[in-house]
């Protein structure tokens, strides 16, 4: 993995029937040929998909910003996760091409104690400018917050049902989806936060990474745990 802003992308969405781009959220890499993870919640509301289209918009050594459709996405059914697959580069004549190889995340399974420092990159401060040419201008701005743990709530929170930790981390609209961080390692996924008001302590929840293994994904007409491409060490895992 050589840096954070190469392995973790913004997803951002098209109305074709509006011919509307927006950005919704953040996705990383787990692996350096697609695969990636994010929050459920941005795309999926009573178990359907929210939008008719998704793209994440991958960064090459901070010079180019490459779009590519999701061609897979496997939401976990009990927690807010899911781990998904970016295809091929989309030129902007809609041509396709191989797509550069990835940065990618470590991920780490390992319960978090109170107190335990933490942080997060992510994308919640994009801005975008509608050209008179009709096209759509994005400008990316990451963000990184340090925080710690509070609280680990096993049974869920008020805003996040599952599993979760309670930190106070400053998770900003558009950080969802975002991974957190100890020690280099990804430990879990923005969820959610409170608006709170100027100058009291932010509240924070993130889902913990592990909930990714519940999933499978389909490769060449089969479908395939996450344990298995943990064991095979297509994804890493501490």
């Amino acid at each position: 993995m050589s840096n954070h802003n190469e392995a973790i992308f913004p997803i951002i969405t098209f109305d074709p029937d509006k011919n509307i781009w927006k950005c919704l959220g953040t996705g990383f890499f787990i692996n350096p040929v697609g695969a990636f993870a994010t929050a459920k919640h941005l795309f999926f509301k009573d178990g359907k998909q929210t939008e008719q289209t998704l793209y994440g918009v991958q960064n090459i050594e901070n010079k180019e910003y490459h779009l590519r459709p999701v061609t897979q996405l496997v939401p976990n059914k009990n927690a807010d996760i899911m781990i998904g697959t970016l295809g091929k580069r989309r030129l902007p004549d809609k041509t396709d091409v191989n797509a550069n190889i990835s940065a990618y995340f470590t991920l780490d399974f390992e319960k978090l104690d109170n107190g335990e420092k933490i942080f997060t990159f992510a994308y919640p401060n994009s801005e975008k400018t509608n050209l008179e040419t009709g096209e759509t201008e994005f400008l990316f701005k990451g963000i990184n917050s340090f925080g710690t743990i509070v609280d680990f709530c096993k049974n869920g929170s008020y805003k996040v049902k599952n599993r979760c930790y309670q930190t106070n981390m400053d998770i900003q609209g558009g950080a969802s989806g975002g991974p957190v961080f100890k020690n280099g390692y990804v430990i879990g996924i923005n969820s959610s936060s409170f608006d709170l008001i100027e100058g009291e302590e932010p509240i924070s929840y993130i889902t913990p990474i592990d909930f990714i293994s519940e999933l499978s994904v389909k490769e060449n007409g089969r479908l395939i745990s996450v344990k298995e491409l943990i064991e095979k060490e297509y994804i890493k895992v501490k």
